[in-house]
Parts: structure tokens; sequence; C-alpha cells
């Protein structure tokens, strides 16, 4: 998970910048995007044969 997580960081850290929103709110929605979505690509890489020995 940790492979994959600073793309997801910066994209959705992006995504929210401009809004005007609270940083508390900010972080929340960073923070879970993020998780899910690193753990979404952690899935299905260790579906791959290959890549499961490896990870």
């Amino acid at each position: 998970m940790d492979l994959v997580h600073y793309v997801y960081i910066k994209w959705t850290q992006r995504l929210v910048l401009d809004r005007p929103m609270h940083a508390g709110i900010k972080f929340f929605f960073v923070f879970f995007a993020t998780t899910v979505m690193s753990w979404l690509t952690a899935q299905v890489v260790l579906r791959i044969p290959k890549l499961k020995t490896i990870l």
C-alpha cells in the first residue's frame, strides 16, 4: 500500500487545494480517499501471481 499512496496523496491534495473548505475537512477527505484508493490498488496488484510472490 505504501508503494502507491504518494501519487494518490498528491492527486487528492491538488484536488482540494483551492476549495473554500475548513482544513480539517480537507484532511479527512485526503486521508480517507488516499487510504481507500491505495488499498484498492494493492488488492488489484496482489491478484497478479508474479507480483504477489514479490510483495
